[in-house]
């Protein structure tokens, strides 16, 4: 599983950002979807749609994109789930580890 980014662009474009089929064309860019009704969104020149409503499983404030594929549901990821924290989290762990293995033997000579 991949982490998507949608991106507003001017006059209501989105462009999903991400490598899987829902998001990339047949020549691996960036689909774009144009405005077709409030909160809604169709693929310039394809057939792919997203639909943004409230997640029901949510506190109010979470948001899920809808595609008309129906294996692909788009949530929002909380802040301790996103990449950057965890990878932030696996490289401090991978620091504390090179230092331990560092250490421990210049510890046992002196």
């Amino acid at each position: 599983m991949r982490e998507s980014t949608l991106t507003l662009q001017s006059g209501g474009a989105i462009i999903v950002v991400e490598g899987s089929a829902l998001t990339t064309n047949y020549a691996g860019a960036p689909k774009r979807f144009a405005t077709i009704a409030p909160m809604r969104w169709r693929e310039v020149n394809g057939r792919s749609r997203l639909a943004l409503i409230n997640d029901p499983a949510g506190d109010g404030g979470a948001w899920m994109v809808v595609t008309n594929v129906p294996i692909f549901v788009l949530q929002q990821v909380p802040p301790l789930q996103r990449r950057t924290f965890n990878t932030v989290v696996l490289a401090s762990t991978l620091a504390v580890f090179a230092i331990t293995l560092v250490v421990g033997p210049v510890d046992a000579l002196l």
